[in-house]
């Protein structure tokens, strides 16, 4: 990303704020690698650690859902697509090294301890070029609750689990944040709502930063943010275009809504307005 206008540089920093924030999780990719040593997580219910690259090989252990293995080379999270031959991947686990079908891998694993929950991730097949996220909310390291799926509009991301920002009837908010790309690839991030069992998309927002002649973010403001409401969460989007540079001429747009939490959802459905609305 090519930013050079000191005033873009200032806004670059002022907007990425609000997706960072203060949180320091590990940042993923599609096209870099989890490197030797680092952890994998089982995906599916059971998973067979091969002496060989090969189905027909003899079983060293099945492997159950969720668990972390180590990886014995690098790893790319792409490879995990459920393709017809997918590739093996040499990974140890408790003493035994062999091979594992890279489709049965998620490359993260959330954990509540408090409500003995996990969320398991994976990457899924691409659709029109375009990559998504398969979620698996599981209990006990046993028991699969819920899927569900989030396109990817990003190249790298970051996953982590938030307090619930003031929702009422909510326990934990699962985030997606996307990276945005100046070769013209959106980025944004993601809310999810949590309550055992019930992982629901509360919102998905918007960042773009083209150059250093563009830049557009939405975000939401939640009643325990600074200069939230109980019981309302505000949307807040910004655009800001460079008109004319030796003269510092950006045209700046904020737009703004109130939506109502009630019952665990917004009020009205979310719906971002934009500029001419």
């Amino acid at each position: 990303m090519r930013i050079q206008n000191p005033i873009f540089i200032a806004l670059f920093l002022f907007l990425m704020q609000f997706s960072f924030g203060q949180e320091t999780e590990k940042v993923f990719s599609i096209y870099e690698p989890i490197k030797k040593g680092e952890k994998v997580y089982v995906f599916d219910e059971i998973c067979s650690l091969k002496a060989q690259a090969n189905l027909s090989s003899k079983t060293l252990i099945e492997i159950p859902l969720g668990e972390a293995i180590i990886l014995e080379n690098d790893f790319l999270i792409k490879d995990s697509l459920r393709a017809t031959e997918s590739p093996f991947i040499k990974v140890r686990f408790r003493g035994n090294t062999g091979y594992v079908r890279s489709s049965s891998l998620a490359f993260e694993k959330l954990v509540y301890a408090k409500e003995k929950t996990s969320f398991l991730f994976q990457l899924n097949s691409p659709k029109d070029t375009i990559h998504g996220i398969t979620i698996k909310e599981v209990y006990a390291n046993k028991t699969v609750l819920n899927e569900v799926k989030e396109p990817l509009p990003a190249e790298s991301f970051r996953i982590y689990l938030s307090d619930n920002k003031g929702l009422t009837d909510v326990e934990k908010l699962l985030i997606i944040d996307f990276y945005a790309e100046a070769c013209g690839m959106n980025g944004g991030i993601a809310y999810y709502s949590w309550l055992p069992s019930k992982l629901a998309l509360i919102a998905n927002l918007l960042a773009v930063f083209d150059a250093d002649v563009y830049a557009k973010e939405e975000k939401l403001i939640f009643p325990a943010d600074e200069g939230g409401k109980d019981g309302t969460v505000l949307f807040y989007s910004e655009t800001n275009e460079l008109v004319d540079e030796a003269t510092d001429w950006i045209n700046k747009t904020v737009v703004t809504r109130t939506y109502h939490w009630k019952d665990g959802a917004l009020l009205p459905s979310f719906n971002a307005p934009t500029e001419t609305e």
